[in-house]
Parts: structure tokens; C-alpha cells; sequence
């Protein structure tokens, strides 16, 4: 198999007023056009959701703050191994994709509800047409100690993914 990769960088720019807004840089590399997903449990939150989405085109996103996680999730850190949260850039996109590993599956009962939270917010404050379909089909799955929130037109095959990638 031939391995792809691409690079874009840039500036966006803001379609009504022509000023730039934000600079990026979006780097994607896809080893194969038939990578297989591995199954374990030793990943990490973030090496997680990079190998859930591999292959997979997603509008551009960024990892959420932490001041904007404390914000929006509520989710005491406490009870987390690791966890990723990639928003998108613009807020005219509903999509979203989180990963959180708990440190233990016994925390699963307080930080379950705070990320179903999250999704309910989503789903209730998209706006263009397009975005509240994309909203309306996210979900939150959850195997092992891990638990995926994915807001994205590619839900259900990032959801196989994940359920691929967790032994249980």
C-alpha cells in the first residue's frame, strides 16, 4: 500500500468580513488505506482518539483547554488516567470527539453523567441545519474504563473503532 500524508496551513478567514481570524496548521498522516485498528488497553486518552480517527476526515479541530473542559464538562480530573477533548476551531461546527480514561472503572457513575451532559448541551445549541443532524446523532459509549463522546458524521465508524481498540 502506498502511505499518503499531507500537510495545510494557513489562516482562516472570516467569510462575511474577509479578516483573518485564526492561524492553523492541520497535519494528517494515514499509515495505509487498510490499517487495522489494535486492541489494547494500555493507550492513553490521547493515543487513543488519534487511532479511533485515523483515516477518517474530520473538520478542523483543536484540544480543549482546560479552563474551557472545567467549563463545559464538570468533570473532576480527579478520577481521570488521561483524557482528550478535540473541538472544533470554528463555532460554526457542532462536531466534537472525547476520550476519557478513568483511573479506575469504579468513578464510571460520576463522570458518566457530566459527559452525557456534554452531549445534551451539544445537541441543544447547534444551529445550521447541518450541524443539528450531526449533533442529533452523537453518542456516548463507553467499554472498559474508557468513555468516547463523538458529535461527528462519522459516528458510527469512529464508535467501531473504539470498540475495536479496547480489549475488554
Amino acid at each position: 500500500m502506498k502511505k499518503k500524508s499531507w500537510i495545510l496551513s494557513g489562516i482562516l478567514t472570516c467569510t462575511l468580513c474577509t479578516t483573518a481570524i485564526l492561524p492553523f496548521t492541520t497535519v494528517h498522516a494515514e499509515i495505509s488505506q487498510a490499517a487495522s485498528v489494535k486492541a489494547t488497553t494500555n493507550l492513553s486518552a490521547s493515543q487513543l482518539l488519534k487511532q479511533i480517527t485515523t483515516g477518517i476526515e474530520l473538520p478542523s479541530q483543536r484540544p480543549m483547554n482546560i479552563e474551557m473542559f472545567k467549563d463545559t464538562y464538570k468533570v473532576n480530573r480527579a478520577y481521570l488516567k488521561s483524557y482528550q477533548v478535540n473541538a472544533p476551531i470554528m463555532n460554526v461546527h457542532s462536531n466534537e470527539i472525547a476520550v476519557f480514561q478513568l483511573k479506575n472503572k469504579k468513578y464510571m457513575n460520576k463522570v458518566l453523567p457530566q459527559i452525557e451532559q456534554r452531549l445534551e448541551n451539544i445537541q441543544n445549541n447547534a444551529f445550521y441545519p447541518e450541524q443539528v443532524t450531526i449533533a442529533r446523532k452523537g453518542k456516548v459509549v463507553t467499554k472498559g474504563n474508557y468513555i468516547l463522546l463523538v458529535v461527528d458524521q462519522n459516528v458510527t465508524k469512529i464508535i467501531n473503532n473504539f470498540k475495536k481498540s479496547i480489549d475488554s
